[in-house]
């Protein structure tokens, strides 16, 4: 009954159906790459208050590149617990993100990997799990044309299979949202993709 449960809140919410109870006013921290930090500094502009701060540091930060630096300690999680320490909490905003030169069947094992290291930086965490945003009318290049399907899935996965709770999904982004370079947002898409935190975590 409980992945039942989860599922059909996975689809709700990546759908952009549904509100995730979140505690008003609490702090809420995050784990992804650069196009999640950049959703993070959306939120902020469009006047959220309770997400850690946009960090650069998260740059790259795909689901393999968190689990890699679990033993290499050399940039993410120096980065997540320079923040934590900042602004302690027990809610955890995990965007799974991946990239077209990643073996994609690594990204199961690496997911729970993650998942398993932040209840061992902050045992008890409530993690909401998803993916990384989309892509409307255009592809991103690192991102590959079958990668926010393949982060969707995932997310799913371990939503199903009780890892977290179904998180927001940020939605897609169109050519007059994205950058120069077709992924990473622009000013507007980063609003545009900061709305779907608001609604959820404030």
């Amino acid at each position: 009954m409980r992945r039942l449960v989860l599922v059909i809140a996975a689809v709700l919410a990546f759908s952009g159906g549904a509100m995730i109870a979140a505690s008003t006013g609490s702090t809420v921290g995050y784990v992804g790459c650069s196009n999640t930090y950049m959703t993070v500094n959306g939120a902020h502009l469009d006047g959220g208050v309770n997400m850690w701060p946009a960090n650069g540091n998260y740059g790259g930060g795909t689901v393999q590149a968190w689990y890699r630096d679990i033993t290499r300690q050399s940039r993410y999680w120096p980065a997540f617990r320079q923040m934590l320490a900042a602004q302690p909490t027990q809610t955890i905003w995990f965007q799974a993100c991946a990239k077209v030169n990643e073996n994609p069947n690594l990204n199961y094992q690496a997911a729970l990997g993650v998942l398993a290291q932040l209840q061992r930086e902050i045992p008890g965490v409530t993690v909401y799990i998803s993916p990384i945003n989309g892509y409307s009318g255009i592809v991103c290049s690192a991102l590959g044309p079958n990668g926010n399907a393949a982060m969707v899935s995932l997310a799913n996965q371990l939503v199903s299979e009780g890892d977290g709770p179904a998180g927001p999904y940020p939605g897609d982004l169109t050519a007059s949202q994205v950058q120069a370079d077709g992924c990473h947002p622009n000013d507007a898409g980063q609003r545009f993709l900061g709305q779907s935190l608001l609604g959820v975590f404030g």
